[in-house]
């Protein structure tokens, strides 16, 4: 592993949770003493179902007998639709797109995009950042092989997926023994170069700002792709196509048209789509097609070479992303405790109501903007534990409505992730025609980490981290505020994001913002052998703040907070305020391979662990004088930096 932290082990522990449970057959022993025993016998039917499919989908994902006798057949069906709609005696020689090619790569997209396959582009539906009670639809940079962009201008890690896709590739053409593809001809080293070369131009449309155009729009400024048939085809039936799309921005879309889609061969264009077919379906297929990105993922973070994981790892993995919310209710009943939730929602509250508060007493802040921030807080939407919405998983009817036509065949494990591939495109494509639900959660109770909506303006604390190492009831409170109470902290300062400030303000926040990119610009880390990396203070400037005020109002909620404050037994060489700052501090607790540290060093919007610790208490006055820390020394210096 790249990373072993706090967050990673509790991870673990909830996928060895989720195994158990699955591994055992459905009863009560899946409900925990908070929650009632015995449901009512139509929806206990109906739960047992539902348990039957996860069963059925894990079932089918650790039958690797049959998956390798499959070998890569189940894909030709989709290389030969692709090949159908770009046939290469038709366009090869094209100097320009004609109809009939813009036609049939507009028809591959579609078939693409049903099975959740998206080369070029991506829909996405959310939130209009208008009115957030109206959905949105956005196009959004298409799936690359790579992390992320940044990766495409390193030679060492372009090189390894070059290797690793001329090791698959090769596996792929010498299964064509019919010749059906004409792949027996074809170098998988010359392939794989072209096909890097085009998704290293991909890789290069990437934009951040969103911009909204009407789909007339888009087709003149990208007509070599026919928008109007792809957005119609994945629509629901009966629902309106969107009147206003936001793209990434105009480059983005007239750069994909013409210098890309314009700029490459049918056979390049073929290529690259059969490609991320198998790309995304490489672990629906056998372990000669998978070996190989174990390699890459080496390369990428530093790692040796592992040997294959255990399989039911990776199938739970793969079904968490479909039935995240249905393994989410099993998890719940069988750990979730009532009384944790209130708590936790009360602690929520308990920071939110301080830094409210404090925002009144800042000078640099404008008066007006005072009510707006304190508008907005005394409205944050607390979601606490697990879905009650849309799915309410509760209730397993619900939960059957929405996973209704997600089919799984226990036999074939390519069958039900090609079907929860389909699912989950019209499950997202079908958001647009009702309006935004307010409480509809964006991540899985098993999710590990607090999360905040700003369009929404809802913060989300799913059921993981209501329990160890991040908040227990039986834990006394400045433990709790220093662990869960500074997380949920940095996720409610996202909700100040400058947009709805006043010019006074705004200019007043950049100037204290200055203070952070200085110092964290000075923070290193070393790399393999011994140079110094530098933090990126403006990359991680959001995070950085956040950090450094979730912590100081955490801090500040425990101190006016009424609770449980025994100090444990063994504990008591430390003051229960040295123990809330270790208590922060064990939360980023981690080990890394320098690889790994470099990687998010270059696309984080976080510092490394160990600024994410150090950073904020060096700033921390209270932190000073719970340690005692000299004036002028590491950990307190004579510059602070602040904003909240």
């Amino acid at each position: 592993m790249a990373k072993t932290s706090v967050q990673s082990v509790a991870n673990e522990r909830t996928k060895q949770l989720l195994n158990e449970i699955l591994n055992h057959p459905f009863n009560s022993s899946h409900v925990s003493p908070s929650q009632p025993s015995l449901l009512p016998p139509p929806d206990r039917i109906i739960d047992e179902q539902l348990f039957q499919k996860l069963q059925d989908f894990q079932h089918a994902c650790m039958d690797e007998e049959t998956i390798e006798q499959y070998d890569i057949t189940p894909l030709y069906d989709m290389f030969r639709t692709i090949r159908d709609y770009l046939p290469l005696k038709y366009y090869y020689t094209m100097s320009s797109p004609s109809p009939p090619y813009v036609h049939g790569l507009s028809n591959a997209l579609i078939y693409l995009a049903q099975h959740n396959v998206w080369p070029l582009f991506s829909f996405h539906v959310g939130a209009d950042p208008k009115d957030s009670s109206r959905p949105s639809f956005s196009i959004w940079q298409g799936e690359l092989g790579l992390p992320s962009h940044e990766y495409y201008s390193n030679s060492d890690i372009l090189n390894a997926y070059s290797e690793v896709m001329e090791e698959i590739l090769s596996a792929v053409f010498s299964k064509d023994d019919a010749n059906e593809f004409g792949w027996k001809t074809w170098s998988p080293v010359a392939t794989a170069r072209r096909i890097i070369s085009f998704e290293k131009q991909l890789a290069t449309t990437y934009h951040q700002n969103m911009e909204r155009w009407s789909l007339d729009q888009l087709q003149k400024a990208a007509p070599n792709i026919d928008w109007s048939i792809i957005i119609e085809a994945l629509l629901p039936r009966g629902t309106p196509t969107p009147q206003e799309i936001l793209i990434p921005s105009s480059t983005f879309v007239i750069e994909l048209s013409d210098r890309i889609v314009q700029g490459a061969n049918t056979r390049t264009l073929q290529l690259y789509l059969i490609w991320r077919v198998l790309w995304k379906y490489l672990d629906a297929l056998g372990e000669e097609f998978v070996a190989p990105r174990r390699k890459l993922d080496a390369k990428l973070y530093g790692v040796e070479v592992r040997a294959k994981p255990p399989r039911w790892q990776t199938c739970l993995s793969y079904a968490d992303h479909p039935f995240g919310f249905l393994l989410g209710r099993y998890l719940v009943r069988r750990t979730l405790d009532d009384l944790a939730e209130q708590q936790a929602d009360d602690l929520l509250t308990s920071v939110g109501y301080t830094l409210s508060d404090r925002i009144q007493s800042l000078d640099w802040i404008h008066e007006e903007d005072k009510q707006r921030f304190h508008d907005k807080m005394s409205h944050i939407n607390h979601l606490v534990g697990y879905p009650k919405s849309q799915p309410d998983t509760r209730s397993a009817i619900s939960l059957a409505e929405y996973y209704a036509d997600a089919i799984v065949n226990k036999d074939s494990f390519f069958d039900s992730v090609k079907s929860v591939n389909k699912w989950h495109v019209k499950q997202t494509m079908g958001r647009l025609s009702t309006s935004v639900d307010p409480n509809a959660w964006d991540i899985s109770p098993q999710h590990t980490e607090a999360v905040y909506d700003p369009l929404q303006n809802k913060l989300q604390v799913p059921a993981s981290i209501l329990c160890m190492p991040f908040f227990d009831i039986q834990l006394p409170e400045f433990l709790n505020y220093g662990q869960l109470g500074a997380m949920v902290g940095r996720e409610i300062l996202h909700a100040f994001n400058g947009r709805e400030w006043s010019n006074a303000t705004t200019t007043a926040f950049e100037a204290k913002a200055r203070c952070f990119i200085q110092q964290y610009s000075k923070f290193t880390i070393e790399g393999e052998h011994g140079q110094i990396y530098y933090v990126d203070g403006e990359q991680t400037l959001k995070q950085n703040i956040a950090d450094n005020g979730g912590l100081l109002h955490a801090y500040l909620a425990w101190k006016r907070h009424v609770g449980q404050n025994d100090l444990p037994p063994g504990l008591d060489a430390w003051s229960r305020e040295q123990l809330f700052f270790i208590s922060f501090a064990r939360m980023q607790c981690s080990k890394s391979t320098i690889q790994s540290d470099l990687h998010e060093l270059s696309t984080s919007s976080h510092a490394p662990s160990r600024w994410r610790v150090n950073g904020p208490l060096m700033n921390s006055e209270e932190f000073s004088r719970a340690f005692a820390c000299p004036v002028g020394k590491p950990m307190n210096p004579k510059e602070k930096c602040s904003v909240w």
